[in-house]
């Protein structure tokens, strides 16, 4: 008998090994690239915040139909956030629209419209969203914020 070559078992055991190593990063990867496109819309959706709210209290004006002072707002659907001025998204006058595409495979639940009053940057209606376990909240005063809930 050759005690020089490799045996069934040797093998079979190698080739698990391999798999487990192989499935376990994988695994870990799916997950860190998920996290990086939560983390992304939450980034975006809280730096279009602070730009609406910088737009209100400025006094600056995007639309044809502008008049000084007027209040901005962030509009929130499955496919993009949306800058606009005005007091709410319908009554908007959509030349001054801007449009800022966002991951349409995340869920997002809670408010749908933060409008920031001009000059003091306040909200009529504070909210919440959340985008998967990240939430991004307004208060009356226009302060914006973040936060990670934990399942």
């Amino acid at each position: 008998m050759d005690s020089r070559g490799v045996t069934l078992i040797e093998l079979l055991v190698v080739l698990g090994v391999v798999t487990l190593v192989l499935t376990t990063t994988s695994m870990a990867s799916l997950s860190s690239f998920k996290d990086i496109g939560i983390q992304s819309d939450k980034n975006l959706l809280t730096d279009i915040l602070l730009l609406a709210r910088a737009n209100a209290q400025s006094g600056k004006c995007i639309s044809s139909t502008c008049s000084k002072g007027m209040s901005f707002g962030v509009h929130i659907n499955e496919k993009s956030f949306i800058l606009f001025q005005g007091e709410s998204f319908e009554t908007r006058d959509e030349d001054g629209d801007s449009i800022y595409p966002r991951s349409s495979s995340l869920n997002t639940e809670g408010a749908k419209e933060f409008v920031f009053n001009s000059p003091d940057g306040s909200v009529k209606v504070a909210g919440t969203t959340t985008i998967q376990e990240r939430a991004v909240y307004v208060d009356t005063y226009g302060r914006i914020g973040s936060i990670i809930l934990w399942p």
